[in-house]
């Protein structure tokens, strides 16, 4: 059984990145960091892959790749279908810490983490973050947890709209910035409301606000982007990165001595400088033919985006409109819609692109209901071509879009990996985002430059590999750097910490290298001996779970960070 006197604090910075720390910690902005890193140890976190939150987060919280865990993209594939539904807690295969360590008699505190909607029952409590419909929704355990919050935090919200705002509107840049921080600031209240009640063996909490504004300022920040930032202008990007500071200190002090701290991210940042529509080139490339009635309908839903986007900037024609693509459905629907993936002419069409980082399916016989490739040899080396074509890709300025290209079975193992993308192209530093739809379809072109002001204004960060990993506490050594660690790596951390065992199943190892303890090895055990088997709830439909309107707020949001097209 776990020592309660062993605590674990992890605090996640989503989208956290040295690239901006860094240089904030240089100019003593960011001290509470800067406390717990002098006092502790660092590196960067490699994150998963995709290196996309709702891939990322699960590997953090079950300790195992996504071919265990089952997430592949914020939408995932029907089996024998070419339709598509939102994933949430549900679609996960695999079991969380809290309720591993819960086993054990952890108790635990869990606030904002992605991914943990449809709440479950645990040992402790729980504030579910992204995918949640909204503050509306069953978002909490114990049930009751959201009447409380309700009276005492009224202002909680799940997320921030980052589409909301225009960076040309200067007067919603003030009441905005003060927006993140009453949500950042909102996170440690709830956890400090839940802690009057609980006494955790681990908390987690996760500051999210990072992730939104790094999507949409990146190249606007002088601490991220100093060569293409204006310095006069208002680095909203360090703000929140103080922000985020000044409650993690304050938890710090509330919570007091004898934690360990774990602060980490699920996955870094980059510079994002173009768009490459891999539909497109797939399309170039003979793989994928659309059928000649939908070419117009992305000519006219291109036209669409664009009024869409020019309605937001200019006040007089946003009063005309609600959204273009609202009073547009039959158009938005042809290209990408919940109900089917387009209007591809699948007799003709041997590969094609899904989901949030563009993963390739190939439309194999007997899996696609209208599959042309046939499984086995005719499969392998359509799928070594693609990726021979992938790897030798460059742009039109001699860069290489992806950094690697992987077959599902070189980097996941489990037993879902019938379930994955066939090629996974991985882009390196985050210079490149992979929208599904194309918005320039007249364009010969597969690439969108940077300057074209339709692109910039979605967003100028993308995600990268290299996130962030901060340990600091009594168990912690000083004097040692972490290994090259993996995000996989953290449960079993964590695990190690509060002196549980570890599970058989998981991928990460421990990173023992920086650990304090007293027991050399660590534990393993598939149940803890003489426990009762925690029983996991029915199995539910992932698509089941949100309401139409739900499914509407959860697709307008995800659009809006830049995750679907």
């Amino acid at each position: 059984m776990s020592d309660s006197s062993q605590k674990v604090a992890v605090i996640g910075i989503d989208g956290g990145t040295f690239r901006v720390i860094e240089p904030l910690l240089a100019q003593g902005r960011l001290p509470a960091l800067a406390r717990l890193i002098a006092k502790g140890t660092k590196a960067i976190l490699r994150s998963s892959v995709q290196p996309s939150s709702e891939q990322a987060w699960p590997a953090f919280f079950t300790g195992v790749n996504n071919g265990k865990h089952g997430i592949y993209s914020f939408v995932r594939k029907r089996r024998g279908t070419y339709d598509f539904e939102f994933i949430n807690r549900s679609s996960i295969q695999a079991e969380d810490l809290w309720s591993w360590v819960g086993r054990f008699g952890c108790e635990s505190v869990i606030v904002n983490v992605p991914m943990t909607y449809p709440v479950r029952p645990l040992n402790g409590a729980l504030v579910s973050g992204l995918m949640t419909p909204g503050v509306s929704s069953e978002y909490t355990y114990p049930p009751e947890l959201r009447d409380r919050i309700r009276r005492h935090i009224p202002h909680y919200q799940i997320d921030l709209d980052i589409q909301a705002i225009s960076l040309k509107d200067d007067a919603a840049i003030e009441p905005f910035v003060e927006n993140i921080e009453r949500m950042v600031r909102s996170r440690r209240e709830v956890t400090e409301l839940l802690l009057q009640d609980y006494s955790p063996s681990l908390l987690v909490v996760v500051f999210a606000e990072t992730d939104r504004v790094s999507h949409k300022w990146w190249q606007r920040s002088a601490a991220a982007s100093p060569e293409s930032a204006d310095p006069t202008a208002r680095d909203i990007l360090a703000e929140t990165y103080e922000s985020i500071d000044r409650e993690i200190g304050r938890l710090i002090e509330r919570l007091g001595e004898g934690w360990n701290y774990l602060v980490m991210s699920d996955h870094g940042f980059a510079a994002l400088g173009k768009a490459f529509y891999l539909n497109k080139w797939l399309a170039k490339e003979g793989y994928v033919n659309f059928r000649a009635s939908d070419k117009k309908a992305s000519l006219a839903f291109s036209l669409a985006r664009r009024l869409n986007s020019a309605a937001e900037k200019w006040r007089p024609l946003k009063l005309l409109k609600t959204s273009v693509l609202t009073h547009l459905p039959q158009i938005r629907d042809r290209l990408y819609s919940k109900k089917g993936y387009g209007k591809m002419d699948w007799a003709k069409t041997r590969a094609f692109a899904f989901g949030t980082m563009g993963d390739i399916y190939l439309n194999v016989a007997g899996r696609e209901p209208e599959g042309i490739v046939q499984p086995g040899e005719e499969y392998e080396s359509l799928r070594s071509e693609i990726i021979a074509k992938l790897d030798a890709l460059v742009d039109d300025e001699g860069r290489k879009v992806f950094s690697a290209v992987y077959r599902k079975e070189e980097i996941y193992q489990g037993p879902t990996v019938e379930d994955a993308p066939d090629i996974i192209p991985l882009i390196g530093d985050g210079y490149y985002r992979i929208p599904i739809i194309d918005l320039h379809p007249h364009r010969d072109s597969v690439f969108t430059p940077a300057e074209d002001p339709a692109f910039l204004d979605e967003g100028t960060g993308a995600h990268s590999m290299d996130g962030i990993f901060i340990a600091s506490g009594p168990d912690i050594r000083a004097d040692r750097l972490p290994d090259s660690p993996d995000i996989v790596d953290l449960f079993p951390t964590i695990c190690r910490l509060l002196n549980c065992p570890l599970p058989e199943h998981v991928d990460g190892r421990p990173l023992e290298e920086i650990l304090r303890l007293e027991t050399a090895e660590p534990l393993r055990a598939e149940q803890p001996a003489g426990a009762q088997t925690a029983q996991p709830p029915e199995s539910e439909e992932a698509g089941e779970i949100y309401s139409e309107e739900e499914k509407k707020k959860l697709e307008e949001h995800l659009r809006g960070l830049g995750y679907i097209d």
